[in-house]
């Protein structure tokens, strides 16, 4: 249960990034450009500070000369394994420190393991010292600010997987706190609302999966946390002071509005803060924290007007307009290839003839279509005065002889 709690703790702090002062506004209220640079912040210069002086303390005790008595050599050691096996230098954890009244030769024999332990983790600690001096280096030069400077050396003495929580001013009192300070109308008398929509929007999503799961995992571990979470919303406006709308409620974006209809954009905080002032006071002071998910969501209007186009091509394929009928020409029992290929060939050739315009009968003075445009298009019938040689219309049979 506790590795269980240890790797979900763990892989909330690697995929959250730090809270910074423009995730408690409007996106379009953020200054952009030279405005938009990080605030100061001194805690990080002094932490950085702190851990340079724990890093070179242990540098000093792993390099402790063989030449020292081997109590003082095992104290040393010992210090300066501890100190970087809590760094993260890998295979630096000591041995236990032996019980008083250890015979001189058994001492010496566990001094002589610590020092070829120490000459193995020490060059990782020199490794980080060093670097920590280039950055000092270009803060000098000014290439990087201070936060900068801090930040990396921080991470050039913890390792890359620290997650550092700058600090910043909280903002000015405005939205944020009003509807901190109105939460039971905001949440429609419901204070566990955040909580349940929580559990349920972890089902969804992975970021806020890891938070109930860490904090279930807390309770479960009774280290004094649990799921909790209070609701910030910005802009807001509290009861009453809608001129427009005097006895209009303002709700939380994640419930249903009071009035039916979209209140508009707003930027809403589901914070867990545990160990804070109550809910209902205003966010003041320095503010640090982690963000564990983030995403915009479009929620649609209840009515709207819509107009839909479509481009649709004709198809292309079409009904027969035509059925070609063919006896064969003479008296053979069965129809042939070379026969009905040759009977559909002057078919087409037939079907040729009607499809000519009259420009093309009269090349020579296509104005001179009078004529044929009486006749055409005309059926083209085959005529044979030899009845019994091939099929032939006759329309004098019909006629009185």
């Amino acid at each position: 249960m506790l590795l269980e709690a240890v790797r979900a703790a763990r892989e909330l702090l690697r995929t959250a990034r730090p809270l910074r002062p423009a995730d408690l506004a409007l996106p379009e209220t953020v200054p952009t450009g030279p405005d938009a640079a990080e605030p100061a912040d001194p805690a990080l210069t002094a932490r950085a500070l702190a851990v340079r002086a724990v890093i070179e303390q242990a540098a000093a005790d792993l390099a402790t000369p063989a030449s020292a008595p081997a109590a003082a050599r095992i104290a040393a050691h010992h210090r300066g394994l501890t100190t970087a096996n809590l760094l993260g230098v890998p295979a630096a954890a000591p041995p236990l420190r032996p019980r008083p009244g250890t015979p001189e030769d058994r001492l010496t024999e566990h001094a002589a393991l610590l020092g070829s332990l120490a000459a193995t983790v020490a060059p990782e600690l020199d490794r980080r010292v060093g670097r920590a001096a280039l950055l000092d280096e270009d803060r000098a030069a000014g290439t990087i600010t201070a936060r900068q400077w801090a930040e990396q050396t921080l991470t050039a003495f913890l390792g890359p997987d620290l997650v550092l929580l700058p600090s910043f001013d909280a903002p000015p009192p405005g939205d944020l706190n009003d509807s901190l300070a109105h939460a039971d109308s905001l949440l429609d008398g419901d204070p566990h609302a955040p909580v349940g929509w929580l559990t349920r929007l972890g089902r969804v999503r992975r970021g806020v999966e890891r938070l109930v799961t860490t904090l279930g995992y807390a309770e479960a571990l009774e280290t004094g946390d649990a799921l909790t979470a209070v609701v910030a919303q910005t802009p807001y406006t509290p009861p009453g002071q809608d001129p427009g709308h005097p006895g209009r409620v303002e709700r939380w974006a994640a419930l249903p509005s009071a009035t039916g209809g979209s209140p508009g954009a707003r930027l809403s905080l589901v914070l867990h803060a545990p160990g804070t002032p109550a809910p209902r006071d205003p966010l003041t002071g320095r503010l640090r924290g982690l963000v564990v998910d983030e995403w915009t969501e479009v929620v649609p209007r209840s009515e709207q007007t819509t107009g839909l186009a479509l481009h649709v091509d004709a198809p292309d394929a079409a009904p027969p307009q035509a059925v070609l009928l063919a006896v064969p020409p003479d008296a053979s029992p069965a129809w042939t290839p070379d026969l009905l290929g040759a009977t559909v060939e002057a078919a087409l050739e037939l079907a040729r003839l009607r499809a000519v315009d009259h420009e093309a009968l009269h090349p020579d003075s296509p104005t001179a279509v009078a004529d044929i445009g009486q006749l055409a298009p005309a059926a083209v019938l085959a005529a044979n005065v030899a009845h019994l040689d091939a099929v032939a219309t006759d329309f004098t049979r019909g006629l009185p002889q």
